[in-house]
């Protein structure tokens, strides 16, 4: 005679998994986006964030949320976005990055814009979706920010 004895414990599919935490995170993204910290701030309230790495999934979730809550101390505040001279980074497809590379700094070259590949472990640093970092530098103040966002997401590499 088969008995049927109850399992307390169940088990999740990875994909199963995945899914149901990309439901969470969107649930909770939906009410509130609260990034524990920007890299930059300028006076306009312009942010740089992404230095972590992870730049598409971060705007996603910021737009899909109701709310944005920006934490920041002083130490992130600049005169200008690129104000801090640390990297603003920029997230392009593999493919063809080199080529990327070299038409991000010339739009900003009379800024005096270097960019360099993100890399770590002497290897291009992957992001979560499996894209490369560019990371600009600036001498000077970029200008527009407008006007330059529009410019470098009109390149086709140009992730989000």
């Amino acid at each position: 005679m088969e008995e049927e004895i109850d399992n307390p414990f169940s088990a999740t599919s990875p994909g199963r998994m995945e899914e149901e935490i990309d439901n969470f995170t969107a649930t909770k993204a939906n009410k509130v986006a609260q990034p524990l910290v920007e890299d930059e701030v300028d006076p306009n309230l312009n942010l740089v964030k992404g230095r972590g790495g992870s730049l598409l999934r971060e705007k996603m979730i910021e737009s899909v949320s109701k709310k944005l809550i920006v934490i920041v101390d002083e130490s992130k505040l600049v005169n200008y976005v690129g104000g801090s001279k640390l990297a603003m980074p920029v997230e392009v497809i593999p493919f063809c990055w080199n080529h990327s590379l070299n038409r991000l700094v010339r739009l900003f070259d009379y800024a005096g814009c270097v960019g360099e590949l993100r890399k770590v472990a002497e290897k291009a640093h992957v992001t979560d979706n499996g894209n490369y970092i560019i990371d600009l530098y600036f001498e000077k103040d970029i200008g527009d920010l407008n006007e330059s966002g529009d410019a470098i997401l009109r390149l086709p590499s140009v992730v989000g």
